[in-house]
């Protein structure tokens, strides 16, 4: 189940995931429910849409990579985003 965060809550800094591994396990959850993989949006798309459907959630850019804050995915869903 994923979770949405306030953004004054304690918890938002601390949650984040890598937008490539939500991006990735969005897919596999889009295919599974009968969307065709060449019909499911690019990645770019993937985080604006997300963005505008959820303000809550920001982007942090890193060393690291493009990581999602105040979004909570189960971790056997994604790797955290290191520093």
């Amino acid at each position: 189940m994923v979770t949405v965060l306030d953004p004054r809550s304690a918890e938002y800094e601390t949650s984040k995931i890598k937008s490539a591994d939500a991006y990735r396990h969005f897919k596999q959850f889009a295919v599974a429910e009968g969307y065709r993989e060449n019909s499911i949006a690019a990645i770019n798309s993937f985080v604006q849409r997300l963005r505008a459907r959820c303000p809550a959630i920001s982007v942090k850019h890193t060393n690291a990579g493009n990581c999602l804050m105040g979004i909570r995915i189960p971790i056997s869903f994604g790797r955290r985003c290191s520093e």
